[in-house]
């Protein structure tokens, strides 16, 4: 595997909001522009009345392939701050659960947000119908975890975030019950818990979270703002033995502010439980236990170059180590980008991954720091290891090869808040194979969206073959095999990817958010809302490590006005008489209408499409030439 290290990142800073909630290598080379700094707004979760009434959505539909399933949608976008939930597990009998973050009355602050759910069945081999509801009876809900036990036990954790009740909430019902029971995991935290991740393991739930920030109206928990906390329940989540429980060693001896919500993840096979932390200025650190979560030990696997740091202390170059030649600034420290992930393997090996970035407090009097989104690259470490001994194992793709991430500038870059290379997830199969997958952005004018002129994310997958030690080269799960024509794929942003962990036989199965525009309506750009896929999808493991496939532009297709009302104008270029096909679909890449099919002389051409009686939305024009093909986006206002 070509690995392209983190020297590929740029010294574009920009302000972070200090406690706001939310082998060999081969350099790639930035351009100037990427140097220019970026002022950073950051939202994290909207507070809503939590007993709001919900909107309900239609169900949609989408293309017929055999890879790409739509299992459900939302308008809220915002599935993490950081790293992924566990939001997909399969039973013995192989039926499959998903879940995720669903809200769609967006006009009023997403009062229906909650729980997305749907269902695999083995015996029918379909899955149930897109839900067109949250799972909550009433309670407005977030960050849904899903696991299940060996008796199939189905346990859903999530938080309710609304002023005054910050809370873990949970639905839970056994095998062969239809209906969820809802209750809250107990705490006697004085401000409640929020943004949890949960593992199971036999019949015991683990979950950890964290006490609700300063930043909300808490208070500091034991000294600490943000402190995680853990809980266990040894019957499926009927009852709670272990509550608000601190982690030896993951508390002020260690740090003093977690910094940002889901800046950790947890997982369990056995009497092994692991819990990574990914915060951005401490220490990388995993804490493992053996029984169950009894007792527990500690490894750091990267280490802060300044323990327990102060937001606005300052520190000088001396206090930091020899400066890495790829660093973006003198005083940048190498971290994470708060996204990490955790996986024990079928032998019961401890994996984890997490997204790279350089962080620097160059401003003392604001109370924040900065970063750098230019940063790309994925780290990976293993308990064969050993301490402070992470290995760079993917990036962003260098698609054309030409030792260059072609991204004119920050404005170019949709902000996640992470790097160009994040939101790790994995899974290992029988064999004890392991695959990650995360989500990296596309170079090139191809994967510019043309209404904000950001490149586009696709989600990625690599294997290991040998527990790590070496990885393939990745490849795009966006292509025309799981999306179901080519000519989508470059409008395709794929983020939050989730992997089934255990993975039953030969395909790798996933979950990812499926938009066509880059970026976030909730936080970040703060796009317009819109519709978002809840995407199923698999992937053989042959295709794993063959490489990316690149996509060209065709025949100069342009049309305006976009966006459009009434009709639009397709302009086009042939270079000799052909026949030409002109057809429009709708975002679901569903036919719509026919617009033209006849031959075109040479050279510039001009056609028009009737787009009165189209529900408002955006759709596509898709040109066909023989074999060869086109298309673009066009909005209907």
């Amino acid at each position: 595997m070509k690995n392209i290290q983190h020297s590929i990142l740029t010294a574009l800073a920009v302000i972070f909001f200090a406690g706001s909630l939310f082998g060999q290598s081969q350099t790639l080379h930035k351009s100037e522009a990427l140097m220019q700094p970026m002022p950073m707004k950051r939202t994290m979760d909207m507070p809503m009345p939590p007993n709001a009434d919900a909107t309900d959505n239609p169900v949609i539909s989408t293309r017929d392939t055999k890879m790409d399933v739509l299992i459900g949608s939302s308008v809220y976008d915002l599935q993490t701050n950081y790293s992924i939930c566990n939001r997909m597990s399969i039973d013995g009998d192989g039926n499959i659960m998903a879940v995720w973050t669903m809200g769609n009355s967006s006009g009023d602050g997403y009062s229906d947000r909650g729980t997305g759910y749907n269902r695999y069945d083995a015996g029918t081999e379909s899955w149930m119908a897109p839900p067109i509801s949250r799972l909550e009876d009433g309670s407005r809900t977030g960050w849904p975890n899903h696991i299940v036990t060996d008796s199939g036990t189905e346990f859903i954790v999530n938080h309710v975030f609304g002023n005054p009740e910050y809370k873990l909430h949970y639905l839970r019902r056994e095998a062969g019950d239809t209906e969820w029971t809802e209750s809250d995991i107990p705490s006697n935290t004085p401000f409640g818990s929020l943004w949890p991740r949960a593992a199971s393991s036999g019949e015991t739930v683990h979950v950890i979270s964290v006490a609700t920030s300063t930043a909300l109206g808490g208070d500091l928990y034991e000294g600490m703002n943000l402190h995680p906390l853990y809980y266990r329940s040894s019957d499926g989540g009927d009852t709670w033995e272990v509550q608000d429980f601190i982690i030896p060693g993951l508390d002020t001896t260690y740090m003093i502010d977690l910094f940002s919500s889901d800046s950790y993840a947890i997982d369990a096979r056995g009497d092994k439980v692991v819990v990574g932390i990914f915060s951005q200025f401490n220490d990388t650190k995993v804490f493992i236990s053996e029984d169950g979560g009894d007792t527990w030990s500690e490894t750091r696997i990267q280490d802060f170059p300044i323990d327990k740091y102060v937001i606005d202390s300052g520190y000088e170059f001396d206090d930091l180590p020899p400066l890495d030649p790829n660093s973006p600034d003198s005083l940048a420290i190498f971290t994470t980008d708060n996204t990490g992930h955790v996986m024990i393997d079928k032998d019961g090996g401890a994996h984890v991954f997490f997204g790279e970035m350089w962080v620097l407090d160059d401003v003392l009097t604001d109370g924040n720091y900065s970063y750098f989104p230019g940063t790309s690259g994925l780290s990976y470490w293993n308990e064969n290891f050993g301490p402070d001994s992470t290995r760079t194992i993917a990036d962003a793709p260098d698609l054309n090869g030409n030792d260059t991430l072609d991204v004119e500038g920050i404005g170019n870059i949709a902000l996640y808040y992470m790097s160009l290379s994040s939101m790790p997830s994995a899974g290992v199969d029988d064999d004890n194979n392991l695959y990650l997958m995360y989500s990296a952005l596309m170079e090139g004018p191809e994967f510019i969206d043309a209404d904000d002129d950001q490149h586009f994310r696709h989600t990625f997958m690599i294997k290991s073959e040998n527990g790590g030690e070496t990885w393939s080269e990745p490849y795009d799960a966006i292509n025309e095999y799981t999306i179901g024509d080519p000519l989508f794929v470059p409008f395709v942003e794929a983020v939050f990817p989730h992997v089934l962990r255990d993975l039953p036989g030969e395909d790798v199965l996933y979950m990812y958010m499926q938009d066509f525009q880059p970026g976030l309506s909730v936080r970040g750009d703060e796009d317009l809302p819109g519709e978002n896929n809840i995407i199923f999808s698999q992937i053989g493991e042959d295709p794993i490590g063959s490489g990316i496939p690149i996509l060209t532009e065709k025949y100069g297709l342009e049309v305006f006005p976009n966006p459009a009302s009434e009709s639009a104008q397709i302009q086009f270029e042939l270079p000799l008489t052909t026949q030409v096909k002109l057809d429009l679909y709708n975002a679901m890449g569903q036919y719509v209408q026919a617009v033209s099919n006849r031959a075109y002389a040479e050279g510039p051409q001009q056609e028009t499409v009737d787009l009165s009686g189209l529900a408002s939305g955006m759709y596509f024009v898709r040109m066909q030439v023989g074999p060869n093909a086109s298309v673009i986006r066009l909005l209907v206002d």
